[in-house]
């Protein structure tokens, strides 16, 4: 069990540990800091110019006209693929789904993605994962991935398969309160590691070493480019400021618009179980992450006005992505009875 929360705790370090001052990991990577600083061009690439095959670019007047607020039925399998962001209360609902009986539940967490990718593309190209008795066959990406953004050309052709051979394709997420979210991360990634003597992320752990560490916007971040990184990218100076600007400028809204079925929001996942209960998967809600609470962990309710005002204008592009998404997806835009 230590060991693999050994695992589990260091590829999410991928994620954070390149924002810290110092290289807060020693081991090593298999991609080079040139092919790192390619996947992330890429992501960039993609969102700045709006051409990659499946992006459709958000409206002014709101979502794209590809959402019809249907949900597909899963009561006979099929796929769903769940980008698990850190810290958004997903670790919840892998539990969920691990333990339901009409899920059958698969993780890139000891898989690469690589074999991932291939495995969801057999699924959409094989309509023998439908049919009575059939599970849905749920995917967690939260590891060593490539980011969502990268990752686009992909969701395109998979979902297009599964249009072509009648399998049910729902891709999801969830995001956080901004604040809360950046509150979050420092303290799971320096506070609860460094206890746990996973990182040497070093005293004193207060507001000022949460802003002297932190990244800002760690959402959009997640989503652009940041799990493109290796754990050699803690090493590269280069890499430790790079803006998430020419991504979230460009169509972040839109990209996800166009892939994303459903994102949920943490405060509220019982809408999410909701959703799952719409499309005939009993996933319930009532699990907690028990993440043990470290008497040091900051909160926003002890923080001052001034500070929380600093925080906020960290997470302007987070607040972005989550206010849209806390307005349109909603049970009622979904025709969901809020009662179920």
């Amino acid at each position: 069990m230590k060991t693999i929360f050994i695992i589990v705790s260091v590829t999410l370090m991928t994620f954070y540990a390149y924002t810290f001052n110092k290289a807060l990991l020693n081991e090593s990577s298999e991609k080079s800091i040139p092919e790192i600083s390619a996947s992330l061009a890429d992501a960039e690439d993609a969102i700045r110019n709006g051409v990659t095959t499946g992006i459709t670019k958000r409206r002014d007047d709101g979502p794209s006209s590809r959402k019809t607020h249907s949900l597909p039925d899963l009561r006979k399998g099929g796929i769903v693929v769940f980008y698990h962001m850190p810290k958004t209360g997903g670790t919840t609902l892998r539990h969920l789904a691990k333990v339901n009986q009409q899920i059958e539940f698969h993780s890139n967490q000891k898989v690469s993605m690589e074999n991932t990718k291939k495995l969801i593309n057999q699924w959409t190209l094989s309509n023998d994962i439908i049919g009575e008795g059939q599970k849905v066959k749920f995917v967690e990406l939260h590891y060593a991935l490539e980011s969502f953004v990268v990752s686009n050309d992909d969701l395109t052709k998979w979902r297009a398969n599964a249009k072509e051979n009648n399998i049910p394709f729902f891709v999801f997420t969830v995001l956080r309160e901004p604040v809360e979210a950046f509150i979050s991360f420092f303290n799971f990634f320096c506070i609860y590691l460094s206890k746990a003597k996973l990182v040497d992320c070093l005293p004193p752990h207060d507001f000022s070493k949460m802003l002297e560490i932190s990244p800002d916007n760690p959402q959009a971040r997640w989503l652009c480019f940041a799990t493109t990184l290796s754990l050699q990218a803690n090493n590269d100076k280069s890499l430790s400021n790079r803006s998430i600007d020419s991504c979230a400028s460009g169509d972040l809204l839109g990209v996800m618009d166009s892939h994303f079925d459903w994102i949920g929001i943490k405060s509220r996942l019982r809408d999410t179980s909701a959703v799952f209960q719409t499309m005939g998967i009993a996933l319930g809600y009532g699990h907690k992450n028990k993440v043990t609470q470290i008497n040091s962990f900051l909160k926003s309710s002890t923080m001052t006005s001034n500070e929380i005002e600093t925080l906020e204008s960290l997470v302007k592009e987070d607040s972005k992505i989550y206010d849209w998404a806390e307005s349109f997806y909603t049970l009622q835009n979904f025709g969901i009875d809020t009662k179920v």
